[in-house]
């Protein structure tokens, strides 16, 4: 249930910081949601491991072994991985999360797409239950299978897209709805406009509302808060291949916000982020000098679009520090 509730309050408790990481971008088209995210869904994270993992960058740092060797290593994790006959580095595709509200109110449904076996997850779910002293209830709604399990803040509830797909929510009426043909209203047009720059292939992929939670969290910001109520929006990807692509996108009300949030941008975070420690090695000062440069931001209409590509080189330079 932590996983739920961190993935639940992220978006706007972490909104802030992302004011700090402008970055990431390659050329894209909208992505259309899928009918696995609810219509009142305010924030939604996409996670391809099978791709970062498979990247040419992560290959030659020998990281890809390194966390093969985390994970064989891990007794728990292989006991669980060879009771559900999962792969993660073969089996899994995507991680998708959708959430609304915060805290113990939070809606969450979590998909986790690729190749699985739901006789032997089922069989581990009531394995676990039963040797932690909570029990898993199997029922029927709707004519879809779910498994309930009890905790001490709310019930999680788990079910099947047959052998595609592990879905899990704090909402029952979630789960029965998208196997029942899927959610067929679409997202608020805030998220909607905060997905036309994500093409869903990226690596990873953020997008969420503003909410009036957000709101309050930028009140408290003398720099923030007269932006607060012309916020509507925001998307960030991640992509590894050979390089490092980020991209972070801001949506207003009106190109009068987007220019003032630009400037803030320049004038408050740029120069934290330009005058970091200094670097006594002539090759990777060099190095981080064109990757500053490399990091632009515009105002384009209602949008302020940040982006930054880091190439292996520069990105190996800086590790090395």
């Amino acid at each position: 249930m932590k996983f739920f509730s961190a993935c639940a309050t992220w978006y706007s408790a972490g909104l802030p910081a992302l004011f700090c990481l402008f970055a990431l971008g390659m050329p894209s088209h909208a992505i259309e949601p899928d009918a696995f995210i609810p219509p009142d869904t305010e924030f939604v994270m996409n996670l391809r491991p099978r791709q970062i993992l498979e990247s040419p960058f992560l290959k030659s740092q020998g990281w890809d072994v390194l966390l093969k060797t985390l994970l064989a290593t891990n007794d728990t994790v292989q006991q669980i991985l060879e009771s559900t006959g999962i792969d993660p580095f073969k089996d899994v595709e995507s991680l998708q999360v959708a959430a609304k509200g915060q805290g113990p109110e939070s809606q969450v449904l979590a998909v986790i797409r690729g190749k699985f076996s739901p006789k032997k997850i089922a069989k581990v779910v009531e394995e676990q239950g039963e040797n932690s002293g909570a029990p898993v209830k199997k029922i029927k709604e709707n004519g879809i299978t779910l498994w309930e399990l009890k905790t001490p803040a709310a019930s999680l509830y788990i079910a099947f897209d047959e052998n595609k797909a592990v879905l899990a929510s704090t909402t029952k009426d979630y789960l029965v709805t998208a196997l029942n043909g899927g959610f067929k209203e679409s997202v608020n047009t805030e998220l909607r406009t905060a997905l036309e720059k994500v093409s869903g292939k990226e690596g990873m992929w953020m997008a969420g509302v503003i909410t009036e939670q957000a709101r309050k969290g930028m009140d408290r910001s003398d720099d923030l808060k007269p932006l607060a109520d012309k916020m509507e929006s925001w998307a960030a990807s991640f992509d590894l291949t050979d390089t490092v692509k980020l991209a972070l996108d801001m949506y207003t009300k009106d190109p009068a916000t987007a220019r003032s949030l630009k400037d803030l941008t320049e004038n408050k975070f740029f120069p934290f982020l330009k005058n970091l420690p200094p670097v006594q090695n002539p090759a990777v000062k060099k190095r981080m000098d064109t990757m500053m440069k490399q990091l632009k931001i515009e105002a384009k209409g209602k949008a302020v679009m940040g982006r930054l590509t880091v190439d292996a080189e520069m990105l190996k330079s800086l590790l090395l520090q």
